[in-house]
């Protein structure tokens, strides 16, 4: 068995690979070969306390690979923010350390394979995830990308964008200036693109393509009015079985032609009224809400045509991403003998009752 570490997890994938994984692995979904667990969040206190400790346990397989994946990450967060603002999420590490593992286990034997280390796969899978989609209902012209937020999640999902389209301008706003003006100088030197920091959220909208929300809001961070024909909306924050977000507002879900979610089934399981109570009060038909991967399987229809606005909606991390960037990590490991290998028999033990 093996441990592998961030340094290896980087060491081992690239952007462009796990899009085409993602790809693959939301298709074996849609075609219901592979098997995927809504999200699962718990938390103590489990009220409405802004300090808590929180566990996350998402698991999935992929039947192409052989491989199951359970990953569980265990962490301190801090709200703030009072009612009318848009409020923030913290993970808080007290002492500057993740608790995050992705548990990789064979099909065949039932073996664990690997442990591996989260933070990067974590912030991969979600970027990757978005280039998939992009590839896919983002218009082929699109050209010009504004972002809200200028965190690690930012960076990769703007780096997958990029890769999957061909982006010339970027605008980013953050309320932090330094921040955002750091995020400028760096990505626009890793992906030779133009980007300017700007100072007011509305500036990133006018005459962008894309739109990319990627804060630690709790609440809408952007009015759905600011929204222009063909612009395709992301946004990564939602609603768990703890804590209630959107980065946008009714509006925005109103507008939007289509509405593509990671899994209808974990917006259902993590009770995500922010869509849910639009569909069942006929605000956004039924019908205009589709799985990602039954777009990328070519079952239902994502853009229509150039003029529609497009909304997806990571609506949460699935098991299905981890098993498919965990088997590349693991793959890459064996051709080159990497990792440090664990006794299996710590983690196993041997049948007493048949």
């Amino acid at each position: 068995m093996l441990l592998i570490d961030d340094s290896l997890v980087q060491e081992a994938l690239n952007m462009q690979e796990c899009i085409d994984a993602m790809d693959r692995a939301f298709v074996e979904e849609a075609r219901k070969i592979a098997a995927n667990l809504p999200r699962m969040r718990y938390k103590v206190p489990r009220g409405k306390s802004e300090k808590a400790w929180q566990a996350n346990v998402i698991g999935g397989a992929l039947p192409s690979e052989n491989v199951a994946a359970l990953r569980y990450n265990s962490d301190r967060i801090e709200l703030s923010g009072t009612e009318g603002t848009t409020g923030t999420y913290e993970h808080v590490h007290p002492d500057n350390r993740r608790w995050g593992l992705v548990l990789l286990s064979s099909l065949v034997t039932g073996e664990l394979l690997a442990i591996l280390h989260d933070e990067v796969l974590q912030t991969m899978r979600v970027g990757a995830t978005t280039g998939a989609a992009m590839r896919a209902l983002a218009t082929r012209s699109s050209k010009t990308v504004g972002i809200l937020g200028s965190s690690i999640q930012a960076e990769k999902n703007l780096e997958a964008i990029c890769l999957v389209r061909n982006i010339e301008k970027v605008r980013v706003f953050s309320p932090n200036a330094s921040n955002r003006e750091r995020f400028a100088r760096r990505m626009g030197e890793k992906l030779k693109v133009d980007i300017d920091a700007v100072g007011a959220s509305r500036d990133v909208f006018g005459g962008a393509d894309i739109i990319l929300c990627a804060t630690n809001a709790l609440r809408p961070v952007f009015e759905g009015s600011w929204l222009e024909e063909g612009q395709t909306l992301i946004t990564l924050a939602t609603t768990s079985s703890v804590l209630r977000r959107s980065e946008a507002d009714e509006t925005a879900f109103t507008r939007s032609a289509r509405i593509v979610l990671n899994s209808f089934e974990t917006a259902v399981a993590n009770n995500q009224r922010e869509l849910l109570d639009l569909i069942d009060s006929g605000k956004v038909p039924s019908e205009r809400v589709v799985n990602l991967g039954e777009v990328l399987l070519g079952e239902k229809r994502g853009r229509e045509n150039d003029s529609d606005i497009i909304f997806y909606r990571s609506n949460g991390g699935v098991g299905i991403q981890f098993a498919a960037a965990g088997s590349i990590v693991y793959q890459y490991c064996l051709k080159h003998g990497k990792g440090r290998e664990i006794p299996s028999d710590w983690f196993s033990s041997p049948v007493i009752h048949a």
